[in-house]
């Protein structure tokens, strides 16, 4: 099945209304299963459309009666992505096995059939006046373009599958957005530069990539003077709806705060019209972006949590596991460090809860006394906490001196339990697949409690004076699990930071991957510490004479001490990362002074040069002034004066709407706006140069904090 869409002028699209543009524009059931659906444009004569094989195998019809060809590929060439999971696309008989998000490039000429139980295929294709070979394009393999703006909620990754010089294509390029996890892909009314509608909406909705929770007070209404309007808002899965309650007309300004899947709390604004734009705007009185910050005590609470926890949980073990009955005066020592590490886990996890109330709803300590803030809090939380608490007190009241056998691993059962809570929260939650991602955090908290607990065990047992002996025995049993417990955590925090970071840009180019880059450095030292003692200490302990072992054992405690402390250290910058959002690699900013130039491209004749400069470039209010020459660099008018808008975070955050200009010369204007907030800043620029013709060039600022 095809369908068929004309043209739409530009004069035909200002004037459309909102049942128009989805009746152009919009393309819905794009994925049927078992079907091969598409959609004709009269707009560069390109095909667009889905293909879901389910258990059979689809062919790309070559639909005959809008193409007028005998195959599809007959006088076109195909871009192909995979958004489903693995599948296979048969081209001429090759076949060619592509993962979730790989893509394909398909010469002229080609036979193409789909294949895969849960794929499902986007293509695209366009007239090709020459022939190309097919190229397999693997999505890890392609450097992605990052887009957007944590204040307007719209980061994303573009990654260019053709593009440019880098696949020998005829006409066609294309390309996937992946969308950050939290932000906004669609908004009504829709998310147009002008975001205009003709009557005042019923519902504002936002449609967010995953299922998001609404904080109080998380939704503003304001209009063109920044005004509160009274409005009600609902979050119900992954869509948010506002609604005001009396009609409105002009500008007005929605400012947003809602907590993600993995309990980030995410900001955000838009601003659209009712009718013809307000002239002047003023922006709300509340900066989106100025409160997801999470509290400056909350990464030293989160600390001494998992400090506790896993202290705790790997002592238990170490205890039950490492340490003979005959070691008393170790089992004692044991013991008492794994209930003080109960009660440090214990009180750094309540202490976490206001704190992460606060840095989810926003605003100061005052915001507790509200009770909605507390039922604000998410679910999964409060069961993570529940399960930690009572996995401790569990431990506490099992593990006793004079417990039996069947006592013990009870403890050590509940001591695993508080251990793996916390990987049903946080990143894992936005992970996907999400089963794997919390498995492997799990093994992950697991293997890193074994680890930490059994050398503090170790410790606290080789500087036991009269148990010498013994303690060579558990040295060597901690030695054998050692090898085994750093696998675990390397494999499995390999396999969580690939499931949660999106690419080496995201590592090396953003605040989150730094952090866990050092983290992943301070490992690395722990675990050369742990191979010399493994390898060339421990040996020499054992080798030594009953004289000589006193000595020997100092190095091996030193050392073991040594990872310990460093160990305790990764948990601090665990805890930092637990409370940060993993964001999108910011792209490169514009200069921070001087005018900024663009080319309006003007199809009815030569091109326009168009210089813009702020002025300040800060925050607060800015002069606008725009500077129009032709080819020669002579100053030049269109039949009317240019249209300026600013916009927010790549053109899509805060739109400030349009600014009034005076004319100053000749092909020069000044006008006044100001500017809210710092950051990225798009300046449009429209300019009429013919009845048919009307030019736009956007220019990009940088206003520094």
């Amino acid at each position: 099945m095809i369908q068929v869409r004309h043209s739409t002028s530009p004069a035909g699209a200002e004037t459309a209304t909102t049942a128009d543009l989805r009746r152009d524009f919009l393309v819905e059931d794009l994925f049927v299963e078992g079907r091969v659906t598409a959609t004709y444009t009269h707009d560069d004569r390109m095909v667009l459309g889905g293909a879901v094989p389910g258990t059979g195998q689809l062919d790309l019809p070559a639909f005959s009666d809008v193409l007028g060809v005998e195959s599809h590929l007959e006088r076109r060439e195909l871009g192909i992505i995979n958004v489903g999971q693995a599948g296979h696309v048969l081209v001429d008989g090759d076949k060619h096995e592509l993962e979730h998000l790989d893509g394909l490039y398909v010469g002229r000429g080609s036979e193409v059939s789909f294949a895969g139980a849960d794929a499902a295929f986007y293509f695209v294709s366009a007239p090709a006046h020459a022939t190309y070979p097919t190229t397999a394009l693997k999505h890890d393999e392609v450097e992605p373009v990052a887009l957007g703006s944590k204040s307007g909620a719209n980061e994303r990754h573009l990654y260019r599958y053709a593009w440019g010089q880098e696949l020998q294509t005829a006409v066609l390029q294309f390309g996937v957005t992946v969308i950050a996890d939290g932000s906004v892909w669609n908004t009504f009314p829709p998310h147009l530069h002008d975001r205009r509608t003709e009557a005042s909406p019923e519902v504002i909705g936002f449609d967010f990539t995953e299922p998001v929770s609404l904080p109080p007070g998380g939704v503003q209404v304001f209009d063109a003077s920044g005004v509160p309007l009274a409005a009600e808002a609902e979050a119900v899965g992954d869509r948010l709806e506002v609604r005001i309650d009396a009609p409105v007309e002009g500008t007005v300004v929605v400012v947003w705060r809602i907590i993600s899947l993995d309990t980030h709390p995410v900001a955000g604004s838009l601003t659209f019209s009712v009718g013809e734009p307000s002239p002047d705007v003023t922006p709300p009185p509340v900066e989106v972006d100025a409160s997801t910050d999470p509290p400056v005590l909350l990464a030293p609470a989160r600390w001494l949590g998992y400090l506790g926890l896993l202290a705790a949980g790997g002592l238990a073990a170490g205890l039950v596991l490492l340490l003979p009955a005959g070691m008393t005066q170790a089992r004692r020592r044991v013991l008492r460090a794994t209930r003080a590490a109960v009660v440090v886990g214990a009180l750094g996890w309540l202490a976490t809860v206001p704190l992460s109330v606060l840095y989810q709803v926003g605003g100061d300590a005052s915001a507790l006394a509200d009770p909605a803030a507390w039922a604000a809090w998410p679910r999964s939380e409060w069961l993570v906490l529940a399960l930690v608490l009572v996995g401790l007190l569990a431990l506490t009241v099992l593990l006793r001196r004079d417990a039996g056998a069947t006592a013990a691993r009870a403890a050590l059962a509940m001591g695993g339990l508080a251990v793996v809570a916390p990987a049903l929260s946080g990143h894992t939650r936005a992970a996907s697949p999400q089963a794997v991602a919390i498995a492997a955090d799990a093994v992950h908290l697991l293997a890193g409690a074994a680890w930490l607990g059994g050398l503090v065990a170790l410790v606290l047992a080789l500087s036991a004076p009269d148990e010498q002996d013994e303690a060579a025995t558990v040295l060597g049993r901690f030695s054998v699990l050692a090898g085994g417990l750093l696998a675990l955590v390397a494999v499995t925090g390999t396999l969580g930071a690939w499931l949660v970071v999106d690419g080496w840009s995201a590592l090396l180019g953003t605040s989150w991957g730094r952090v866990l880059l050092v983290k992943v450095a301070v490992a690395v030292v722990v675990v050369a510490l742990a191979a010399w003692n493994r390898f060339v200490l421990v040996p020499r302990l054992r080798a030594a004479s009953r004289r000589e072992r006193g000595a020997r054992t100092r190095p091996v405690l030193r050392v073991a001490v040594a990872e310990a402390v460093l160990l305790v250290g990764v948990l601090g910058l665990t805890a930092v990362l637990v409370d940060q959002v993993p964001e999108i690699v910011e792209p490169a900013a514009a200069a921070a002074t001087g005018p900024v130039t663009g080319v309006l491209e003007n199809s009815g004749g030569e091109d326009l040069a168009v210089a813009v400069e702020l002025s300040p470039r800060a925050v607060g209010p800015v002069t606008v002034t725009i500077r129009v020459t032709d080819a020669a660099g002579v100053p030049t008018e269109g039949l009317e004066p240019p249209r300026v808008r600013l916009l927010g975070g790549d053109g899509e955050g805060p739109d400030l709407g349009l600014v009034p200009l005076t004319p100053v010369s000749t092909g020069t204007y000044a006008g006044q706006v100001t500017v809210p907030t710092a950051g990225e800043w798009d300046v449009e620029v429209s300019l009429r140069t013919g009845e048919f013709t009307n030019p736009v060039a956007v220019l990009t600022f940088d206003v520094p904090g």
